[in-house]
């Protein structure tokens, strides 16, 4: 038994070095990334007006997302390629943000008393987050994509730890705090938008008070939130994106199509076997996390039926509003929100149906033994599958590095050909590219990803050399 014991806490901090070197090694792959298209167009956007108006123009004629769009439009590489150091720098510091306001999250809003159980939560979280991602290039290194929609993961953990605090302790400044918070995550983009809106409603919802004036002043954050999505909603930029896409606004097509979406992805989740070690051992040692998180003594205050309804809800939003606005679901980083929020609602669904799973269909226990064959299946899952081996795996065999030399090569034989006056150019494909950076290489003459090289050194066309 002592042996077992011993075992079991040697497996545990063998999940957390694991844990914390995978952390290090996706910050470590961002020293590889490399601008991409969008990165490109707004670099090179002329702004004769000034960086404000260059955001109403953006407002009027593209998209209302008043938050997301200052930070494209100050993308590093408008300073040049002498800048990519800070482009480089864009993930690292989204990485360690989502630790830092998840270690904030659970001192504060779950009275996390343990520093060490906070801290744990604040490496592992993440690092779950990320390995089950359904697009982590785009949505941690390509830098477009990262602050548009992982930036407003980690301020809305913020917000949320704000207004728990603001609630609780009745402060003013940090329930304003947590409303302007909750206003900026709505305005990045819109699938944020619609979850924001969806999560502030059936909060309002679940703990509106009885008195009439307790509930105007309680359905004030509400109305400052739906203020910010009209901003989003109503701005004419949305309708003139719109017009480069066919199919839009075929209510049938969009909500049977995300229907399967919601449930592939969710499937995929729920069967990755990180998640079912994790869920195995949160029902084991359930006891343990009510005195860590109170909240999951009473399953979370919801019922069964609004558990379920909750944690599908984020996957079903963000694939209904790309198959609305654009007739495909196109790339999928907007699932990566809904993979967001999936987790931790996951795991309040099974506080929630523990008692009925135990009652009907299993009793979970654990002994060491157990706890060590999980925790060393949490381990293998990290290293052998999903993004955190595609991570590992580039940067272990040369991929990432080499596809680096290549893009710089590029880059110097394309200035060359602008240093000599030529118009046109043609430079060879990425060999064995890799997948864990965002890369989206060369294609047709007209393709975004040509226009947008061609532009930045100043040649008319560019094409791809397929052979090398």
């Amino acid at each position: 038994m002592k042996f077992a014991a011993m075992f079991q806490r040697v497996a545990f901090a063998g999940l957390i070095t694991i844990a914390t070197g995978i952390l290090a090694l996706h910050g470590w792959l961002a020293r590889y990334a490399h601008p991409m298209a969008d990165d490109l167009s707004y670099s090179l956007r002329q702004m004769p007006d000034g960086w404000l108006e260059a955001n109403r123009w953006e407002y009027l004629h593209w998209n209302g997302r008043f938050a997301s769009n200052p930070l494209v439009l100050a993308d590093p590489l408008r300073w040049g390629f002498e800048a990519i150091t800070w482009y480089r720098c864009v993930p690292v510091a989204l990485l360690l943000l989502l630790c830092v306001s998840t270690f904030i999250l659970l001192r504060t809003v779950f009275r996390a008393k343990n520093v060490r159980a906070a801290l744990i939560g604040a490496i592992v979280a993440p690092i779950v987050f990320l390995h089950l991602m359904p697009d982590m290039p785009e949505g941690l290194y390509w830098y477009t994509g990262a602050v548009t929609y992982t930036l407003p993961y980690a301020l809305l953990l913020l917000a949320v730890a704000a207004y728990v605090v603001g609630k609780r302790g009745g402060s003013i400044l940090f329930s304003a705090l947590a409303f302007g918070l909750l206003g900026l995550c709505v305005g990045f983009n819109e699938t944020m938008m619609a979850n924001v809106v969806l999560g502030v409603s059936v909060e309002r919802w679940m703990t509106r008070p009885r008195a009439g004036l307790d509930r105007l002043k309680h359905a004030l954050p509400l109305l400052a939130v739906l203020l910010c999505a009209g901003m989003m909603f109503c701005s004419p930029g949305n309708a003139q994106r719109t017009s480069y896409f066919g199919g839009t606004h075929d209510l049938w097509h969009s909500f049977g199509m995300s229907l399967l979406q919601t449930i592939r992805f969710g499937g995929l989740w729920i069967l990755d076997g990180l998640l079912i070690a994790l869920s195995l051992l949160w029902l084991i040692g359930h006891r343990h996390f009510e005195e860590l998180l109170p909240q999951a003594k009473d399953g979370f205050g919801v019922s069964r039926t609004m558990a379920f309804v909750l944690l599908l809800a984020p996957v079903f939003l963000a694939a209904f509003l790309p198959y609305w606005n654009t007739g495909i679901l196109g790339q999928h980083r907007t699932m990566n929100t809904a993979c967001f929020f999936f987790l931790p609602l996951w795991f309040m669904n099974l506080s929630v149906w523990r008692p009925w799973l135990e009652g009907r269909l299993l009793r979970v226990r654990g002994n060491a033994a157990v706890l060590c064959l999980l925790l060393i299946l949490c381990v293998v899952d990290l290293l052998a599958t999903g993004n955190s081996n595609a991570a590992l795996t580039d940067l272990l065999t040369g991929r990432a590095k080499r596809s680096d030399e290549q893009l710089w090569l590029r880059y110097r034989s394309l200035e060359d050909a602008k240093n000599r006056g030529e118009e046109e150019a043609r430079v060879p494909l990425i060999i064995d590219p890799p997948t864990s950076l965002y890369v989206l290489d060369l294609k047709g003459p007209e393709h975004l990803s040509n226009r947008d090289y061609a532009a930045w050194f100043g040649l008319r066309s560019l094409e791809a050399q397929e052979d090398h």
